[in-house]
């Protein structure tokens, strides 16, 4: 998987938030730097930086901005309370197969619904990315036009990019 800002597909919906409190919660005191979740998830740090601005901009209170940066000058973060609620909740959602609109009035169903059978997690290791199968995570990934177009990215590229999110955890 490349570390390429434009690597040709995107998270739908929620799905990067997820990704983001996953690499937070497993972290040292749950802090971390847009840099960590690059090294954890391949997701470029420039992406993710600027997802973490923008909630905070727009006041979702997932995560938040420390005040002291680290010894090479990156923002750290912490994953807040209602933060690792809304990963417990996504994560709920994404075993059943159902989208991670938490809002929503009406719950709809992702492609892969029911090809999985739902398991209540009972240990920690239930609780990672790593026991989600690669088909539901690539259900909650979207080929964009440059990806498709300039790169040639199909679906199977996007089992690839899901095993890489699962494989470096």
């Amino acid at each position: 998987m490349e570390n390429e800002y434009q690597a040709g597909y995107y998270c739908k919906q929620n799905f990067l938030k997820f990704i983001i409190a996953d690499v937070g919660l497993f972290m040292p005191k749950q802090i971390f730097t847009s840099v960590d979740v690059e090294a954890r998830t391949g997701i470029h740090r420039k992406k993710v930086g600027n997802a973490l601005w923008h909630y905070k901009k727009v006041g979702i209170p997932y995560f938040r901005r420390l005040p002291k940066k680290d010894p090479n000058g990156l923002i750290r973060w912490k994953v807040t309370n209602s933060g690792e609620e809304a990963w417990k909740a996504y994560l709920m959602r994404i075993k059943r197969g159902f989208d991670l609109n938490r809002y929503s009035t009406k719950i709809k169903r992702m492609p892969t619904h029911d090809n999985f059978k739902f398991e209540k997690p009972k240990t920690l290791d239930d609780l990672r990315i790593s026991s989600i199968p690669q088909e539901r995570l690539a259900d909650y990934l979207g080929l964009t036009k440059y990806g498709v177009e300039v790169l040639g990215l199909t679906q199977e590229d996007l089992f690839k990019v899901a095993v890489g999110l699962m494989d470096q955890q």
